[in-house]
């Protein structure tokens, strides 16, 4: 099984998709680790340089574009 590549994605996120990039690679709840990163930068102060770490070194999700709609296929007959 492959796994995802880890990227901020687009939707869904609060600040810059550091979080959700790690819950959906890690196939976990993104609420837990929102959790955690903010005890971590709370308690220790910590958790604010890896997630801007994260922010700068992880890529974000690739635009995803929509197929035109007026195309269409032409059939030799």
């Amino acid at each position: 099984m492959a796994r995802r590549r880890l990227v901020r994605p687009r939707l869904g996120r609060k600040v810059a998709g550091v979080c959700l990039g790690f819950a959906e690679y890690f196939d976990i709840d993104v609420t837990i680790v929102r959790v955690i990163w903010l005890i971590t930068a709370i308690m220790s102060g910590i958790g604010v340089i890896p997630y801007i770490i994260g922010w700068i070194v992880m890529p974000e999700e690739p635009l995803l574009l929509a197929a035109p709609v007026g195309a269409q296929r032409v059939s030799n007959p």
